[in-house]
């Protein structure tokens, strides 16, 4: 940076690439708190694998928040299984919802066919995909 000595200029770079972490760092977690799905972890997050089919790079809509291409999204008989991949899994735990707690309707969004997850029991969160995966999901729990 013109004027600035060697070490002033790394300062200034350093400044800027912390900044641009935390930055980074507070969408994750507003998305995360404002989107339901810290909620959701807090009562259905899992730690351990996932037994079940699954599918990669899927998208879905929860509440506001648009997990385009970056949601791995399964089911069994158990229950559903939705997981966000990195880089933007931060202070999203991977969920593994029981069917017994999730309501499901189909619903039209955007003009496009769609099915709204109603997940768990006390102030649900609506969990929106296609009609497509929901078919997939569907076809997994049986």
């Amino acid at each position: 940076i013109s004027g600035m000595s060697a070490n002033e200029s790394t300062l200034v770079i350093l400044g800027i690439v912390v900044f641009l972490v935390l930055f980074w760092t507070g969408i994750l977690f507003v998305v995360a708190e404002t989107s339901g799905w810290r909620r959701m972890a807090r009562q259905y997050g899992m730690d351990g694998e996932f037994a079940g089919e699954k599918w990669e790079g899927e998208r879905g809509y929860m509440r506001w928040a648009a997990f385009r291409g970056m949601l791995t999204a399964g089911a069994n008989k158990e229950g559903l299984y939705l997981k966000i991949q990195a880089p933007f899994h931060f202070f999203c735990r991977p969920l593994f919802i029981p069917w017994k707690v999730i309501r499901v309707e189909a619903k039209r969004q955007w003009s496009v066919d769609g099915v709204v997850f109603h997940l768990g029991t006390q102030q649900p969160v609506e969990f929106w995909v296609h009609e497509s995966m929901a078919e997939k999901l569907r076809e997994a729990s049986l």
